[in-house]
């Protein structure tokens, strides 16, 4: 028994230490980022990208993002020696269950946080994306296939690997409660937590 409370323990740890390496990669790495571009220019970073193009400021994003996420997901794997790394089930019926059920809890998620939004007065921020052409390409690649498919893979697929011999329910609770943490705000926490 006492074996087994250990494997839980180490089980939990890791994961908690798996997102917060997710978080510190991500810090470091616009930090150096950001130095680097402000030694070219004075003044520029990461989020201020000047004297590079729009696009190698993308593309510069798009990696700082594919690392943060690869590096934890990595060592988290050696670390637990998790075996089989999904996401989604495995039974055919069950996607065709699930996927439903999950797309309409996440707009309902959505829909009620933007609606809490408004009536508090605080409408959801927009984001500004380039104009079109290669800068564009690369922000939808950062947001879309490496930051999605990545979170995926290394909160549903990891995280959610380590804790499953915890139980199920344990498994999507715990991998879904950090992920709506490290989103950073309320109303992406909320609707990050139903997704999870």
């Amino acid at each position: 028994m006492k074996q087994i409370g250990w494997e839980y323990q180490r089980a939990a740890a890791l994961c908690g230490l798996t997102a917060v390496g997710y978080l510190l990669c991500n810090l470091l790495l616009q930090w150096g980022c950001s130095a680097l571009l402000g030694m070219w220019v004075p003044g520029a970073s990461l989020h201020n990208p000047a004297g590079i193009s729009a696009g190698g400021a993308a593309l510069l994003q798009l990696l700082v993002t594919a690392v943060s996420l690869a590096l934890p997901a990595w060592g988290a794997v050696r670390a637990g020696h998790v075996g089989r790394i999904s996401w989604m089930p495995t039974g055919r019926a069950e996607r065709h269950f699930w996927t439903p059920v999950f797309l309409g809890s996440a707009m309902l998620a959505n829909l009620a946080v933007s609606a809490i939004q408004i009536a508090v007065g605080r409408p959801p921020a927009a984001m500004m994306l380039p104009e079109g052409g290669w800068p564009l390409f690369f922000v939808f690649l950062a947001l879309c296939p490496v930051a999605a498919v990545g979170e995926e893979y290394l909160f549903r697929g990891v995280l959610q690997g380590l804790l499953r011999p915890l139980g199920g329910f344990t498994a999507v609770i715990g991998a879904a409660v950090p992920f709506a943490l490290l989103h950073g705000s309320l109303a992406q926490g909320a609707v990050a937590f139903v997704c999870g």
